[in-house]
């Protein structure tokens, strides 16, 4: 439901002119259906998943179908470079999918996550699904820095095969925002959280 009333949202913008940088992609009004989603989620009760073997397998299968839904995601933005229709799928359609997918993958890696186990690597091979962990202290950050990153490396990538351009710079705006994300979140707690404390 969600999903279908930011799509609407979005396709009211794109009527109406909207410029998609500025009043479609930024603002926190245009995308309240991802944060309220991403709140609801939090409600929802989630099974446990004890077993092993199973906790494996969900872990490994939400992985492989997020890098084919990322090398999906990176061919669409090939086409809306060429395309007005692949174009509008990519800024006002992709949003709706992508909030209905994260929320299969956080629940997936909810039903995997046993709070009581230590994050290790042994771990983290065991249960693939731990890698949130690593991330979630670090999104609001990452959240931040992504678009000036990315807007930054796009020029110094170039070549015959678009799809596999797209995944480098997703890869190298990836590792360089992560970085950037993991610096700001230190500088956050040293100079907010702590005195914050005392």
């Amino acid at each position: 439901v969600l999903g279908v009333l930011g799509f609407c949202c979005r396709t009211y913008m794109f009527q109406a002119g909207a410029d998609w940088s500025s009043q479609v992609y930024v603002p926190f009004y245009a995308n309240l259906d991802l944060y309220v989603g991403g709140i609801l989620l939090n409600y929802v009760e989630i099974p446990k998943v004890e077993n092993e073997k199973k906790k494996f397998f969900l872990g490994t299968l939400i992985k492989v179908l997020f890098i084919i839904a990322i090398i999906i995601n990176c061919y669409i933005a090939y086409l809306a470079d060429y395309s007005e229709k692949y174009l509008y799928i990519y800024r006002y359609i992709l949003p709706s999918i992508y909030l209905v997918g994260m929320c299969v993958y956080i629940f997936v890696a909810e039903m995997c996550y046993l709070p009581q186990e230590k994050l290790s690597c042994r771990n983290l091979i065991k249960n693939p699904v731990r890698l949130l962990d690593v991330f979630s202290e670090i999104s609001f950050e990452f959240y931040l820095v992504h678009s000036m990153v990315l807007s930054q490396i796009f020029v110094y990538f170039s070549g015959n095969n678009p799809v596999l351009v797209h995944l480098k710079i997703i890869g190298v705006s990836f590792v360089i925002s992560v970085c950037l994300a993991y610096l700001m979140k230190k500088m956050f707690v040293f100079l907010m959280e702590k005195p914050m404390l005392r």
